[in-house]
């Protein structure tokens, strides 16, 4: 097969090289990810520059590189912001060439309804005078939902949706380099940046697209593609990534196969796409095991498992005697207002009972608490009945004959379940990291089962079209 460059492409070739190059600069001088989300941005800037599709995938990509635990979220996520500025070009390009449209349907109302009551709750988080700065982190993760509307609303074919799948596995591979990088440097299990969930959404994605892949070294691509991205979510020794993954990859594989005719060609499939991706995750894991002196692996993950529903006082288990804390600090707050909440921005401030320290904190390490309590019954109502929307959305169009289509909406459905359980244990939805793609995939999945649409209509003349309407009525009614 011979590649062809087009002769536009050719005289791209020097800018290309030179972001490159700018970007490997700033990598090195100032901070890795920050150079490879320079570098990824200006390629799309170059290559595709009003494309509605790329931008939305270079902004999820952006936002999953926030570090918010190391001291300089203001800054990247002013960074994310300008991408996210960006992003809206190309579609109100595409809205002004009728290739957007707002969507509308029960998965829009849900969004709607969610964005609402946020709104509402942050007025009231201003008005109580809490932090501007804890207000802005938290507005900034809820408030990029409104980007599945966004993405919903584009008229655009799954063969235009490629390259947003392109740019999310490459920035799920960042991750698992960013993962390996982190026992290299740090010679011991980290969180934040380190390790996110976007990799764990990534290899549902990857189960999706592989199980309807047509080719075999497609299938392959996707396997492998699958075991890396396990094996950033086996090595974070993050029990709640594995619980998760526990969900919802079962979930994913049964959505792909299901019963009745055709099932076990399809399960067969998903199994063969699944036995490639475990023998290359294992092997994968032996390698890093060896090469980090993990000589009893099993014995490590089995403990730390373990500890997920132990409050013995060990190490393995501090965490949990921490969120009990956390957990006993929010219900008593709740209890004296569980229906409307106490605004975004609430601080929390907690006891512990070992050494009589106090600490100050806005997050709590479940998500469905931290929101009854910033929120009230209300704020988590609305978001529990997105979850169920998005989710309902996707398994519909996960039966269209589209195999593209189809793989979409599993995706996005199976990645909502991953983040849903993820969510019981962390607060994610808090950070930008995985809402903003968890949004997009929302957004595609509804774009490809060509939603309704509302009409938007900007009445230039309401005076004029009044009384053209008072004319009309006063015609019908004379005899």
């Amino acid at each position: 097969m011979t590649l062809r460059l087009s002769d536009r492409t050719v005289q791209r070739i020097p800018a290309l090289l030179a972001v490159v190059g700018a970007g490997l600069i700033l990598g090195v001088f100032v901070e890795p990810w920050l150079g490879w989300m320079c570098v990824g941005l200006s390629t799309a800037l170059i290559l595709r520059p009003f494309e509605p599709v790329t931008a939305l995938a270079t902004f999820a990509a952006a936002a999953s590189f926030v570090n918010n635990e190391g001291g300089r979220v203001t800054r990247d996520l002013s960074v994310v912001t300008v991408v996210a500025l960006y992003a809206l070009l190309p579609i109100a390009a595409a809205r002004m060439k009728g290739r957007w449209r707002a969507p509308a349907g029960p998965l829009a109302v849900a969004v709607l309804g969610f964005l609402a009551w946020t709104a509402v709750e942050t007025m009231r988080g201003l008005l109580a005078g809490y932090s501007v700065k804890f207000i802005a982190l938290e507005v900034a993760a809820l408030g990029s939902i409104v980007y599945a509307l966004l993405a919903g609303g584009l008229q655009v074919t799954t063969r235009e949706l490629r390259p947003a799948l392109v740019v999310l596995m490459l920035a799920g591979l960042g991750h698992v380099v960013l993962g390996v990088v982190s026992y290299v440097v740090n010679h011991i299990r980290t969180g934040g940046i380190w390790y996110t969930p976007l990799p764990g959404m990534l290899a549902v994605v990857a189960l999706a697209f592989g199980a309807r892949a047509r080719t075999l070294g497609a299938r392959f691509g996707w396997s492998l593609l699958l075991a890396l991205f396990l094996l950033h979510q086996t090595i974070s020794f993050s029990r709640g990534f594995w619980l998760g993954l526990l969900v919802a990859i079962p979930f994913t594989a049964f959505m792909i196969a299901g019963v009745g005719p055709g099932a076990w060609a399809r399960w067969r499939r998903v199994l063969a796409q699944g036995t490639v991706a475990v023998s290359a995750l294992v092997l994968l894991v032996l390698v890093t095991a060896v090469s980090m002196g993990w000589t009893d692996l099993p014995e490590l993950i089995g403990t730390r498992f373990g500890s997920s529903f132990s409050t013995q006082s060990t190490r393995s288990t501090s965490s949990n005697l921490e969120r009990l804390m956390e957990y006993g600090a929010s219900f008593r707050h709740i209890r004296r207002n569980p229906i409307l909440g106490y605004g975004m921005g609430l601080v929390l401030h907690i006891k512990e009972p070992f050494r009589g320290l106090t600490t100050n904190q806005p997050f709590i390490h479940q998500t469905y608490l931290w929101l009854w309590l910033k929120q009230g019954l209300i704020g988590l109502a609305l978001y529990l009945a997105l979850l169920v929307q998005a989710i309902r959305t996707a398994i519909a169009g996960a039966r269209s004959p589209d195999r593209e289509a189809a793989a979409w909406c599993q995706a996005a459905a199976g990645a909502t379940i991953y983040l849903a359980v993820v969510n019981l244990t962390t607060y994610h939805l808090a950070q930008v990291n995985s809402t903003v793609t968890e949004a997009l995939l929302w957004g595609f999945a509804l774009s490809t089962t060509r939603p309704p649409h509302w009409r938007l209509v900007w009445n230039t003349r309401p005076a004029a079209a009044s009384a053209v309407s008072k004319a009309q009525v006063l015609a019908e009614s004379t005899p």
